[in-house]
């Protein structure tokens, strides 16, 4: 602690003070279908509540009105007085652990998407976005005055409800910064043409909002620090749109990010995943700090962009970056983080790693948000909590990747005596695997806390040992766990597939294949798994051709990872060939393919190796060789079906607490 002061110091915000400088930044969740804010979500802010953080800015694009509905699944919609009674609940929640809470309030402009509530999408020009596609009607002078209202009563609403403020949302392309950015701003009249132009109608806004709430209330703005697109806005320029915001006196901390959400890759990127360094943005926020410093504003700036850890943060903080730190997804990778950075427990912090595939990747997908790595994350009310085992029990978990290690940690901290056998030297199963792909390192970070917080509570760790009916038995235990993981599928459903030129994915990543220069890359694997291969075999100078019987290949690859992903893969000259599917291996590598959709078929070839990726097939053969010689048998994570990390440190968390 004595290496945090910074970030344990309180600093002012308006008439409150807050007791440290990590904050949460508004983010969309998925857990609220009805547009209000549901019980699930109330519980996953109250818990970053309750573990210390002290700045709660929460509701990510919360819709101010109808003409801008919020198209993630499950956001909040501040449209109307309805929502009143929901926000008193949360704030309610909240409050008593001493957490300064704010939520997010936005119009998503020409983000928006018509179908949601049959309503016209509202821009300053008629320029559909990349992402999303529709046409948007151009604002009309007359229209401006009920879309700053808009804001106002939304903002208000938030201070009925008992929050201590309101963010106004001029980031990622959404209506105010969609005034300001030339790129989505051609208007020849009052709100177009000159920065004093672009920014009137966000002027209005913020004048609006701070009228409607007094000034008892904070008021924050999110803005972008540099829009990173051709033509778009620059650090330079926004450094001049916060010093005007700042001269206004309104606003009381700006919150910068970098990116902007038009095309596919500038959406990922105001999302960094692990594709990007740590503290992204934290440049950007800083020069525009700097900028306002030296011409005598001390509003505080709040930095995020992958920020990880306490310690990254303190850096942040004492080089002048920022004046609090957005450490949104380190949060929500462990929402304990606070607490045991206070308590001086920095080695059980679980850090983020940047995979996205809980989090913002589920939203994007119409889907609930997780985390990939932390199971409680949207199931608090099931999770935050555990109790001590009522009777110690001896348990043995076969398997050393994330499903065995989360039992045995879990099962350990109840109580439980616990063994663990991994036949490997090594603990971590397929995410080690995962791991040693390009861009891909600080995946293994999740199995290595893992075995850290497993050795920690003592559990007997046995690497190198195969696990048998009798070597398990004789440990006469009370309850045995299967994680045996799962083993590559090998394409013995393809005629031609027993072919020695023909090799999995798995193979390729343990180093065991021969592999030729020509590579016909067979993706029936569809997620990261398919795709990062292709790529570590592009890196060694193999010439590779990609085909997928899917839309495109790496369907399930999320959408913050793929475009730098497919990006990296052109830039090595691998060919993508989508809707294409192998029907068989002929002599002397020839690939008889055919169209999936029209059933065209054709010959590709020759190739030196042909490689093969798919899902893989649960190894469960101890399971069924003990299942009636254990009283208390489970198995889990992918001996029971091959899937992902999600799905094994789940079931490992959840039979721990059962037995």
């Amino acid at each position: 602690m004595e290496d945090l002061k910074m970030l344990f110091s309180p600093l002012k915000l308006r008439h409150l003070t807050v007791k440290n400088r990590i904050a949460v930044t508004a983010h969309a969740t998925g857990m609220n279908p009805t547009g209000h804010p549901s019980d699930q979500f109330i519980a996953y802010n109250a818990e970053k509540a309750k573990n210390g953080v002290g700045l709660l800015i929460t509701m990510g694009s919360a819709s101010v009105h109808p003409t801008a509905p919020n198209t993630d699944w499950g956001g909040i919609n501040n449209w109307d007085e309805s929502i009143v009674p929901d926000l008193k609940k949360m704030s309610e929640a909240i409050k008593p652990h001493d957490t300064v809470l704010i939520a997010q309030i936005s119009h998503k402009g020409r983000r928006s998407s018509r179908d949601v509530t049959w309503l016209p999408i509202y821009a300053p020009s008629d320029i559909p976005e990349d992402v999303h596609q529709d046409m948007p009607h151009v604002i009309q002078p007359e229209e401006i005055d009920w879309l700053v209202d808009a804001y106002a009563q939304a903002a208000l609403r938030l201070k009925k409800g008992g929050f201590d403020g309101a963010e106004i949302s001029a980031a990622h392309g959404h209506l105010i910064d969609a005034f300001w950015s030339p790129i989505s701003n051609t208007r020849t009249d009052e709100y177009g043409g000159s920065l004093e132009n672009r920014m009137r109608f966000g002027m209005k806004v913020i004048d609006a909002v701070r009228d409607a709430v007094g000034d008892d209330f904070i008021v924050g703005l999110r803005m972008t620090g540099d829009e990173l697109i051709e033509d778009g806005l620059t650090n330079e320029g926004l450094q001049e749109i916060a010093m005007r915001v700042a001269e206004t006196d309104k606003i009381d901390y700006l919150n910068v990010i970098g990116s902007v959400g038009t095309t596919e890759y500038h959406q990922a990127l105001t999302v960094p995943s692990m594709n990007y360094p740590l503290g992204v943005f934290s440049g950007l926020a800083g020069a525009i700090r700097s900028y306002l410093h030296d011409a005598g504003y001390d509003i505080p700036v709040l930095g995020s962009g992958r920020i990880v850890h306490p310690q990254q943060a303190e850096q942040v903080l004492e080089e002048g970056q920022a004046d609090f730190v957005g450490m949104n997804r380190a949060l929500i990778a462990d929402e304990e983080m606070p607490k045991k950075t206070e308590e001086g427990r920095m080695d059980d912090i679980r850090l983020c790693m940047g995979a996205n595939e809980g989090c913002i990747a589920r939203i994007y997908a119409g889907k609930t948000m997780t985390c990939v790595q932390n199971p409680v994350i949207g199931r608090e009310e099931e999770l935050a909590s555990w109790a001590p085992a009522d009777k110690q029990k001896n348990f043995v978990i076969v398997g050393g990747g994330p499903a065995g290690l989360e039992t045995a940690r879990m099962a350990a901290l109840r109580g439980h005596q616990v063994t663990l056998m991994e036949k490997d030297d090594q603990l971590g199963g397929q995410i080690r695997l995962a791991a040693s792909t390009p861009n891909r390192d600080s995946y293994a970070t999740s199995v290595e806390w893992l075995e850290g917080q497993a050795r920690k509570l003592g559990v007997d760790i046995q690497t190198g040992k195969e696990a048998t009916v009798d070597n398990v038995l004789e440990l006469n235990p009370d309850a045995v766990v299967v994680a045996t993981g799962s083993e590559g599928r090998e394409p013995v459903h393809l005629p031609g597939g027993d072919d020695p030129i023909v090799v999995t994915a798995r193979e390729v990543l343990e180093g065991t294949a021969d592999v030729g220069d020509q590579v016909l890359f067979v993706d029936d694997n569809h997620h990261q798994e398919g795709l990062s291969t292709a790529e570590v075999l592009a890196e060694q100078g193999h010439e590779v051709t990609v085909i997928s019987a899917a839309w495109f290949a790496g369907n399930e690859v999320d959408m913050t990872m793929r475009p730098d992903l497919y990006a990296r893969l052109d830039n090595l000259g691998v060919t993508i060939q989508p809707l294409t599917k192998v029907k068989e291996i002929q002599p002397d590598g020839i690939a008889l393919v055919e169209h999936y959709q029209s059933h065209r078929e054709w010959e590709m070839g020759p190739f030196d190796s042909i490689v093969y990726a798919a899902k893989g097939v649960a190894n469960d053969e101890l399971r069924h060789q003990l299942k009636e010689k254990v009283a208390e048998l489970h198995y889990i994570g992918d001996a029971f079906a091959a899937r992902g990390l999600h799905d094994a440190v789940l079931e490992g968390t959840r039979v721990a607490r059962q037995v």
